[in-house]
């Protein structure tokens, strides 16, 4: 009796909750396979990861480097969201070509439009490497020498596998850096736009209803693959076919309904889930709070511009689309943590950390100063974290500022010493930088956020480097960052492309020192020199010694748990999630329903009103309410709700059903759930997916792409 219940124990140890986890492939073998049966998934764990024979992973590409996409059919189709593919509809967009206005549906595969620029991953296999990485590393390493020794190392085995194996190859820790795995992928980089519906039903509601729950999005968009005629990856060419996938993906025409299990697999980016109360409480306090400000003011100075011309919305629309989702997100995870009251959580742990590490002497050794450390790290944190933000903001989102960072090459060069084909080059490449910068510019709209931002730098910086940064503010400008602006911009040769060019064309190696004269270039100079000076060793010093700390928190956490397999944080590899469909209890006296219909993209629609309007001709057929095999209960389902742990890089997931058939399509977390990046709540946590039906009745009944639908496996 005694040896079966420790057998027993043991398994209760290694058998693990599917919710709640983004679970990497070698993890799935031991998760409770009896509790995902039960929860509705009839796949067995190498249906869904097998490293030598076709599995759902060959089927879950990572899209661009920053969302998921899938394989839909057996010519390469693929499918992701209509947002992580707004810049390539974008950048095939043009006056009397307005794609993300109108739409794009290719009547054949010679109508796809390539995206240079855009490529896709496929996961081969991954392979333990933690022997390898770990075997002769130094002990007690300063974390400067033990990030520069892994590095070195890293690099050196994925040469290794690069070189034997063909493939692309990263290297990626595990739980607390304890465990080291090699990612071996192949790249596709022809990569052509299929079809895409008109943004204002993609993204019905705008940015502003972008994730608060009701929603009815048809946030999605078709992509094919294309190699060479030995379905090897290729470079762009006229005679490239389309790519055969391993595995693509079969679709449900069966619905969803409350309760239905839910697989999501997919890239999620990253995920922060055991940081200490320390880290989290500045996030609350001092991190998001500024953050939100920033944007705020950002998107004040964006949005009368894009309101009143199309022109600048084109320009402008993808950079107000992020600044308005992150700070939404922001305020979500604001609200999520103080509902949750995740500090104190997290306080919790700690006391109990602290009473389990005074238990043994060995523990006392190891992290008897552990918490104390993290304390004092995270109050001299702020005595640089608000400027830094400020300074990275002015760095970034100002046009002129991150453009002139790009002449800074050749504003240091020495005459003397560069040969003309090192100059010939040079210039070369800022001509081409400059072709890229000005499509999506407006030297009026980028004066007015310079002014804006700058302000807000300004009022963040001691008084007495006030002077430094922004010599003669006081005395020649009145403290005016209007006044200030105008001046940089009416006198710059850097903020029109004509001006630009003219200025490239002249320019020779002796002549750099007018370019040093450029009001516009002295200004990312001094911002660049203050952010070297004042902030950057200190700011990197803080942050290797909260890598060490955070580190080993992390183990603490896993010594803690001996004997568990716990979930490790999101970090751009292939993760699976596992939940159901369901409701959502919100704020008090609050109830969301499971999903969405088109009648509520009709009670929301307004003709002729940002955001809000339609097609005339969806309108009509949304009336008609004529949905064929796509609808249920004589309506249409929009988007739904499930429980999933998703992130970022999940946007464009496959949501499927227990069989591995496509039931939706990931596209957002609600507002509510923003926080989950730090936290996972099963109550509280939603993910949003447009409903595989509505995705089908938008093609066939809107765009008319029968061609498309033929390609699909459809299952009842």
């Amino acid at each position: 009796l005694f040896i079966l219940l420790g057998i027993v124990a043991t398994l209760q140890l290694f058998a693990q909750s599917p919710e709640g986890g983004m679970w990497r492939p070698e993890q799935l073998t031991k998760l409770d396979q009896l509790a995902l049966e039960k929860m509705g998934l009839s796949l067995s764990s190498d249906d869904l990861y097998h490293p030598a024979q076709a599995s759902l992973k060959d089927a879950i590409v990572s899209f661009g480097g920053f969302c998921t996409a899938a394989f839909i059919s057996s010519t390469g189709l693929l499918l992701t969201n209509h947002h992580c593919a707004y810049g390539a509809i974008q950048a095939k967009s043009r006056r009397g070509r307005n794609l993300l206005q109108d739409g794009f549906w290719a009547a054949n595969q010679a109508e796809e439009l390539p995206n240079p620029g855009l490529a896709i991953t496929i996961l081969v296999r991954t392979e333990d490497v933690t022997s390898k990485v770990l075997a002769e590393m130094p002990p007690a390493l300063p974390e400067k020498k033990r990030r520069a020794w892994l590095a070195l190392r890293t690099e050196q085995i994925e040469t290794a596998y690069r070189s034997q194996t063909g493939l692309q190859a990263e290297i990626k820790p595990g739980f607390a850096e304890k465990s080291w795995l090699v990612h071996l992928h192949q790249t596709y980089t022809d990569i052509r736009l299929v079809g895409t519906p008109p943004v204002s039903i993609a993204r019905f509601g705008g940015d502003a209803a972008g994730r608060a729950w009701p929603m009815h999005t048809a946030d999605f968009a078709l992509f094919r693959v294309y190699a060479d005629t030995n379905n090897a990856a290729a470079a762009y060419s006229r005679h490239n076919i389309p790519y055969q996938p391993t595995h693509y993906l079969p679709i449900s025409l069966n619905g969803v309904k409350p309760g239905d299990f839910t697989l999501i697999p997919g890239y999620p980016g990253h995920t922060e889930q055991y940081l200490s109360s320390f880290a989290i409480q500045e996030r609350l306090e001092r991190y998001d709070p500024n953050m939100v400000c920033l944007r705020t003011a950002a998107l004040e100075v964006l949005l009368p511009d894009l309101t009143n011309s199309k022109r600048l919305r084109v320009k402008y629309s993808s950079m107000y689309s992020s600044l308005h989702n992150t700070q939404a997100s922001l305020q979500g995870e604001m609200e999520g943590l103080r509902k949750l009251g995740v500090v104190e959580r997290r306080r919790n742990l700690e006391r109990r950390m602290a009473a389990w590490i005074s238990e043994a002497n060995h523990r006392k050794a190891r992290y008897g100063n552990l918490l104390q450390d993290l304390r004092v790290l995270y109050q001299r944190r702020e005595m640089h974290l608000e400027t830094g933000l400020y300074l990275e903001a002015a760095l970034s989102w100002i046009g002129l500022v991150d453009f002139a960072n790009d002449w800074r090459k050749i504003g240091e060069i020495d005459a003397k010493a560069i040969s003309t084909r090192s100059w010939n080059l040079a210039r070369g490449k800022l001509q081409r930088d400059a072709r890229k910068h000005f499509r999506n510019y407006s030297a009026a709209t980028d004066e007015k956020m310079c002014a804006r931002i700058l302000e807000l730098l300004y009022q963040q910086l001691p008084p007495s480097h006030q002077e430094v940064v922004f010599p003669e503010m006081e005395n020649r400008f009145g403290n005016d960052f209007g006044r200030y602006a105008a001046y940089i911009y009416a006198r710059s040769h850097l903020v029109s492309g004509e001006k630009t060019r003219d200025f490239l064309r002249k320019l020779e190696p002796k002549g750099t020192r007018k370019l040093r004269k450029d009001p516009g270039y002295q200004l990312m100079e001094r911002l660049v020199n203050y952010y070297n000076s004042h902030y950057r060793q200190e700011w990197q010093e803080g942050e290797a010694q909260k890598a060490s700390l955070q580190r080993r928190y992390k183990e603490a956490i896993l010594e803690m748990n001996a004997g568990q397999m716990l979930p490790t944080d999101a970090d751009g590899s292939l993760r699976y999630s596992f939940g159901n469909v369901a409701h959502y209890e919100g704020k008090d006296g609050i109830r969301y329903r499971y999903c969405t219909t088109t009648e509520g993209i009709l009670e929301k629609y307004q003709a002729q009103t940002e955001n809000f309007d339609l097609p005339q001709n969806f309108v009509a057929l949304l009336r008609q309410a004529e949905f064929g095999i796509y609808g249920q209960d004589a309506k249409m389902p929009v988007n739904f709700m499930a429980t999933n742990y998703t992130g970022n890089g999940n946007s464009g997931s496959p949501v499927l059903d227990g069989k591995g058939r496509v039931i939706g399509l990931n596209s957002a977390r609600t507002l509510e759930s923003a926080m989950s990046d730090l936290i996972y709540d099963q109550k509280e946590v939603r993910n949003v997916a447009i409903d595989i039906r509505y995705i089908l009745f938008v093609m066939e009944h809107f765009a008319g792409a029968k061609n498309l639908l033929e390609e699909l496996d459809l299952q009842h």
